[in-house]
């Protein structure tokens, strides 16, 4: 439990770092610890998985543990994230907007379109945001060009977009609640509350 915790916490300490870093310029860097941030959620969502394991009976042994947060960034990645942000034009945010009953046809296209969308953006999700965190850190070679990607050319609306997503998942995960039984999740809470020295969440607020 405690580790879960303690991994929450660097995840709210990375995001914090992430927006003063970014009220001051530094776009790149700040969605560089934005992301880091997102791996952090990861180890804190399996550590406490497994303390609810452990608390319905089951053996979880030290060897579990260490093999439980042992993940590569893009599985980090897929693990520490709940949400992102889908950019949607004008036209189709306002059939959204009226309704069904405004035009049944033209909604249900626009809903088919956003949920062909979102499938794509599940699936390499992932991997996009390891290779952002590269982008956002090192200077690298262009693929099939004679140019340089550089983390000073990532904008102040990209790297806004990875600290708000970034951000929304630790807002959602500072009370645990990941999916599970409700018992499980009333158990940790429990424990988590009868934890009193446990240092406390930081706010990392985002305008």
């Amino acid at each position: 439990m405690k580790g879960g915790w303690f991994a929450l916490e660097q995840a709210g300490r990375l995001l914090h770092d992430a927006a003063v870093l970014f009220e001051t310029g530094s776009y790149s860097t700040a969605a560089g610890l934005a992301l880091l941030s997102r791996e952090e959620l990861a180890k804190s969502r399996k550590l406490f998985a497994l303390w609810m394991r452990a608390n319905r009976g089951e053996q979880v042994t030290r060897d579990q543990v260490v093999e439980s947060i042992d993940m590569d960034h893009v599985e980090k990645q897929r693990h520490g994230a709940s949400t992102f942000s889908i950019r949607v034009d004008e036209s189709t945010l306002e059939i959204l907007r009226q309704g069904r009953e405004a035009d049944p046809e033209r909604y249900e296209e626009a809903r088919q379109r956003l949920d062909a969308l979102f499938q794509r953006l599940m699936k390499r999700s992932a991997d996009t945001r390891h290779k952002l965190r590269l982008r956002a850190f090192y200077v690298d070679a262009a693929q099939g060009e004679d140019s340089w990607l550089r983390p000073a050319d990532i904008s102040r609306s990209e790297a806004q977009d990875i600290v708000i997503d970034a951000g929304n998942d630790y807002w959602q995960h500072r009370t645990p609640g990941m999916p599970g039984l409700k018992s499980d999740i009333d158990a940790l809470n429990v424990a988590l509350a009868a934890w009193v020295d446990k240092p406390p969440l930081p706010p990392a607020e985002f305008r």
